[in-house]
């Protein structure tokens, strides 16, 4: 029962990375043609991965756990779109 609640938080949490991924391929789809879905995963995977190297405690349980990984995801949503977008934007600039 608690693996249920858990998902769906989780879903729930992963909605903002999922949100960063969507709005960059609809205004930039020239620059982000990776769907939102396997990005957004792609998140949360390294998100669990430095969660465990920083050793990070979960002492609420697996509501904190849900919190760690959704805050974790969306930092690296944020910060891969930015670089991605400033990537492709400065090497289509060069190429020109």
């Amino acid at each position: 029962m608690f693996l249920v609640i858990g998902i769906i938080l989780q879903i729930v949490f992963l909605g903002p990375s999922l949100l960063i991924w969507a709005l960059c391929k609809k205004f930039w789809p020239n620059i982000f043609s990776i769907n939102p879905y396997l990005a957004t995963f792609i998140c949360l995977v390294l998100a669990v991965i430095s969660a465990f190297v920083l050793n990070v405690e979960f002492e609420g349980g697996l509501i904190t756990g849900v919190i760690v990984f959704g805050v974790f995801s969306f930092i690296y949503s944020a910060a891969l779109s930015a670089i991605i977008f400033t990537y492709k934007s400065i090497k289509a600039r060069i190429n020109i």
